[in-house]
């Protein structure tokens, strides 16, 4: 079964690639409805690539702010409707996650765009959109072995933080890759010029 969820990976000293490995079909398209809670949503975001108040005209004035973690800037650019024309965030882009907080709860819907590309994680930390086969953190995270550090995710109902640490399932919160919610990854590595995937 395929999941959709949101990673934040840190990595430091590499680049690694997500890709779909061959034996593994793109996904279809599919009209995909997120619900959203009030407050902060970190949103698995599988759409085109479009201008923000595009993607979110359907949620009129529900929501306050926007943030996309830029991972080869280390840094986040943000969207205020507000105060438009000083935001530094323009489009949301596809097969990445993004911070909404909501003023009122409210349903996001877009169509999700087949997932062939790699995904690229920098060094530091990476917010992306993980889509593949519901299984074991540690099968997930085989390819980046030794080079993360820890997993976690939003969990909206209760605004807090799940942390995961691969190989330790007694200090971790979840210990598999199933939910739609988007995680955040922090991977470590001494090497230098590696590239690793992460099958999806």
């Amino acid at each position: 079964m395929k999941r959709v969820a949101a990673l934040i990976i840190g990595v430091s000293l590499i680049v690694m690639t997500i890709g779909t490995p061959a034996n593994v079909s793109a996904q279809p398209s599919a009209t995909v409805s997120v619900s959203l809670v009030a407050g902060w949503n970190n949103v698995a975001y599988l759409g085109a690539t479009a201008p923000v108040t595009q993607v979110l005209a359907q949620l009129g004035a529900s929501y306050r702010f926007v943030w996309e973690f830029d991972a080869q800037r280390q840094a986040f650019r943000a969207y205020n409707p507000s105060l438009p024309l000083v935001s530094d965030l323009v489009n949301l882009t596809g097969q990445r996650a993004f911070w909404i907080y909501m003023l009122r709860p409210g349903t996001l819907t877009f169509t999700s765009q087949p997932t062939t590309a790699p995904i690229t994680l920098y060094p530091g930390l990476n917010n992306i959109a993980y889509v593949g086969q519901e299984a074991p953190l540690s099968e997930v995270l085989s390819g980046l072995a030794g080079r993360v550090q820890g997993v976690w995710r939003w969990d909206p109902a209760t605004q807090r933080w799940q942390g995961a640490i691969p190989g330790v399932p007694l200090a971790s919160e979840f210990n598999t890759m199933s939910t739609p919610r988007p995680p955040v990854i922090f991977a470590i590595s001494s090497a230098k010029s590696s590239v690793r995937e992460l099958i999806t």
